[in-house]
């Protein structure tokens, strides 16, 4: 099994989708931006203060390249809900 930083196994193991992926479905094209680059910041002001600088350059960039791929290419309107996603958790 290989250690992924960007999209560690316990992200897929609770939900049918990538955490990030229901994040973006339920903020606004705007919120998720928001999210994003704050993301970015945080990985960028921690590198070398916290765990492996490289590790926390390669989660940055990963949040970048996410924020430029989605305003180069939007997602439609949210298809997953709060309560879709309460809904998913009470029948686990």
């Amino acid at each position: 099994m290989s250690k992924d930083p960007i999209n560690p196994e316990h992200y897929t193991q609770t939900y049918p989708m990538q955490v990030i992926d229901i994040i973006q479905e339920v903020l606004s094209p705007e919120q998720f931006d928001g999210y994003c680059l704050g993301n970015e910041l945080k990985y960028r002001l921690r590198a070398g203060f916290k765990g492996d600088p490289l590790e926390d350059i390669k989660k940055a960039l990963w949040y970048n390249n996410k924020r430029r791929s989605e305003t180069l290419h939007p997602r439609p309107e949210p298809s997953v809900t709060y309560a879709a996603i309460a809904d998913y958790e009470a029948k686990q």
